[in-house]
């Protein structure tokens, strides 16, 4: 699964030749938006975990970014600096620290991913546009040139998904390549055509069910080496905001009539969706098991986004950072982590809480 690293794409219009649905299941969330506050999260069982991670005067993070977990290690980027931390206790692992322009060195990280089959990190820099490979403690291993890609995912395999920037790749959306970063496939393809691009995302490649998953509006594709398989659908109905509106800056009052700015997750049976409509920031909770919204909330408040959860008799607004599987984690900032932590030091490192969500039978 991913962070939520965003970079200003658009992804609409999509066709997907050859794919056969495998959930075909549709949230209908165009006949929900009269409700502009729904609260049921209380009804779902989960667990919960507070992560302390550790701080020293060579080890702080600022705006910290959750890139990936694996083998009980948690990947974190903070101020273009990577650390590695156990995700059991918090301890600091590794620092790697490569900015520059020569080889094997980094401008800017727009996504990295470790891979436990070959146990080495995949780094990508999108102002050099290079792949570079590491070991999990920094050692050089190899770097490639890749002017394609937004973001990317692990296979079981050891293999790579990954989302391509399709002002730079036009033909299709999603592609898949050895750990050598040898081609394989390529998948969905790209029939939009935009200019002028505006306010749009491309979401993160993530893992549901044990394959890399990916939101790209209006639709969740799981993604193997072999095929991509479209499994959930979103249905806006005439709030589908048309894509020369979307793309165009200046018809920003007009787009705010339609659904627009959505990303999403599957955690287990659930769906967590935000999107923008009527000058709003909606954060949706829905059981895809039978098309039912859980939870909702509607704000205007940027600063604290997500929907509310019971954590230790108190109430925290929580949104993934990241996810894997039934498991989404969230970078707590210090007031929740004061609400949570008696003990917690500002200058300390942020905490990171760990949901487990159980499934409703």
């Amino acid at each position: 699964m991913r962070y939520i690293y965003y970079i200003t794409i658009l992804f609409a219009l999509l066709s997907c030749d050859n794919n056969k649905s495998t959930y075909n299941k549709t949230i209908p969330l165009f006949k929900s938006l009269e409700l502009s506050e729904y609260n049921r999260t209380k009804d779902i069982r989960y667990n919960h975990k507070i992560i302390q991670l550790e701080t020293s005067d060579s080890i702080l993070l600022d705006w910290p970014v959750i890139c990936d977990i694996k083998d009980s290690t948690m990947w974190i980027k903070s101020e273009n600096i990577i650390y590695s931390f156990n995700i059991k206790n918090g301890k600091h692992l590794f620092t790697i620290d490569k900015r520059g322009n020569g080889p094997y060195e980094y401008s800017r990280i727009g996504d990295l991913q470790y891979s436990p089959v070959n146990q080495c990190l995949y780094l990508y820099d999108y102002i050099t546009d290079k792949i570079i490979t590491y070991s999990k403690t920094g050692e050089n291993i190899n770097q490639i040139k890749n002017d394609t890609i937004n973001s990317m995912g692990i296979t079981s395999e050891g293999d790579i998904i990954v989302a391509y920037n399709q002002f730079k790749s036009s033909s299709y959306l999603v592609g898949a390549y050895n750990m050598h970063f040898n081609h394989i496939n390529s998948f969905i393809k790209n029939n939009t055509k935009i200019s002028n691009v505006s306010l749009s995302r491309t979401n993160p490649i993530y893992k549901f069910n044990k394959k890399n998953c990916i939101y790209i509006p209006d639709t969740f594709y799981t993604i193997t080496t072999d095929n991509v398989f479209p499994f959930l659908i979103i249905d806006k109905g005439r709030y589908k905001i048309p894509i020369e509106i979307e793309s165009d800056a200046s018809k920003k009052d007009i787009r705010e009539h339609y659904i627009w700015n959505d990303y999403g997750f599957i955690v287990d049976q659930y769906l967590f969706l935000s999107f923008n409509y009527n000058k709003r920031n909606y954060f949706d909770l829905w059981n895809i098991k039978d098309k039912t919204l859980i939870s909702r909330r509607c704000t205007k408040n940027t600063q604290q986004p997500g929907l509310p959860f019971e954590i230790n008799g108190q109430t925290i607004y929580a949104w993934p950072n990241y996810v894997c599987n039934n498991k989404i984690y969230c970078i707590l900032d210090n007031e929740q982590s004061l609400t949570l932590l008696p003990d917690f030091d500002i200058e300390n490192n942020p905490a990171i809480l760990e949901i487990v969500l159980e499934q409703q039978l």
